[in-house]
């Protein structure tokens, strides 16, 4: 029974939100034989489409609650050090660290004083702190938790500290060890 959308609109529809959900990249992808390959055809109920309207929407939505820091990545080298060269050169700097043997990037920062460095992943939701050197806190933009530079919860929702890391240095070397 159509509800306000044509059969061939509600197919085409259908098939974005589908395929957006499982991420799939050829939705629309035609053929000789088949114009719609991935296309559901126009028996599909009221029920199915907004299933699969919800679905789309959920899979947004645990997208859009991940922030990532833009910071570049550098990986460590098996003792856990990194070169200074070209990262970190004034305060408010920031690099993500990838650590032999470490699940998460470990977020290093400069400061006037020296370095920092913490586990980047919020231990709230998951997304991804930065430094504010304007404060000299660790913030998570997707809901506002706020840390010191030892990783304490200052301001929630996050009630678990960040895993603090001590940064050496080495010459013109970083190491990176947990705290």
């Amino acid at each position: 029974m159509p509800f306000g959308v044509g059969g061939e609109k509600r197919r085409i529809l259908r098939a974005v939100a589908e395929n957006f959900a499982t991420g799939a990249d050829n939705c629309l992808a035609p053929t000789a034989d088949r114009p719609y390959p991935d296309l559901m055809d126009a028996s599909s109920t009221r029920r199915e489409f907004l299933i699969g309207c919800a679905g789309c929407a959920l899979a947004a939505g645990v997208v859009g609650c991940s922030a990532v820091n833009p910071a570049p990545l550098v990986e460590a080298d098996a003792q856990g050090s990194v070169p200074r060269a070209g990262h970190l050169q004034k305060p408010g700097d920031q690099i993500k660290v990838r650590l032999p043997d470490v699940a998460d990037p470990v977020l290093v920062w400069r400061t006037p004083q020296g370095f920092g460095a913490a586990s980047i992943v919020c231990t709230h939701r998951g997304s991804e702190v930065h430094f504010t050197p304007e404060s000299g806190t660790l913030d998570c933009p997707s809901h506002g938790s706020q840390f010191d530079q030892g990783g304490k919860v200052l301001q929630g929702p996050a009630k678990k500290p960040l895993k603090p890391y001590q940064v050496i240095v080495d010459g013109e070397r970083l190491k990176i060890r947990p705290a």
